[in-house]
């Protein structure tokens, strides 16, 4: 809802500044409006990386607490006071812990993290590379034909 009231502002801006007919040369209204539209367009823009980036974060703080218990039952293990019942139950709880991975993952290859977008990056500059490999190939391919 915030972001489409902040759209319509913005494109109010944009409609207001071209009837009086004065634009820049890259398409930017000069008149009073410019400075909402860009004040527009950046909320926008910053609204959507961190709608984007937040489930990153949960997940990191999820796997942090998964490892604090894991850390914790661990120290537990190894301390002297327990009986053979409660022994018995840490151990079942950590195996359960360390079975059902509570990682978030993408078709399970990649972890939803705070390393996704830098996963992302790389996937796509390898897929460039590949793919200007393969127009290299193809470009010497059609010329020696």
């Amino acid at each position: 809802m915030v972001i489409e009231n902040l759209k319509a502002v913005a494109t109010t801006a944009l409609t207001t500044s071209r009837t009086d007919g004065l634009m820049c040369s890259r398409g930017l209204p000069r008149g009073d409006g410019w400075w909402l539209f860009v004040l527009c367009s950046s909320c926008v823009a910053l609204m959507m990386l961190y709608f984007q980036t937040t489930p990153c974060l949960v997940s990191d703080q999820i796997n942090a607490k998964v490892e604090k218990i894991t850390a914790s039952l661990a120290q537990l293990l190894c301390s002297a006071h327990l009986d053979k019942k409660e022994r018995l139950s840490t151990r079942t709880f950590l195996l359960y812990v360390e079975q059902h991975d509570l990682r978030f993952r993408l078709l399970r290859v990649a972890d939803v993290g705070v390393s996704l977008p830098l996963q992302y990056v790389t996937l796509l500059v390898t897929y460039l590379i590949i793919m200007l490999q393969f127009g290299k190939l193809i470009d010497q391919h059609l010329y020696t034909t």
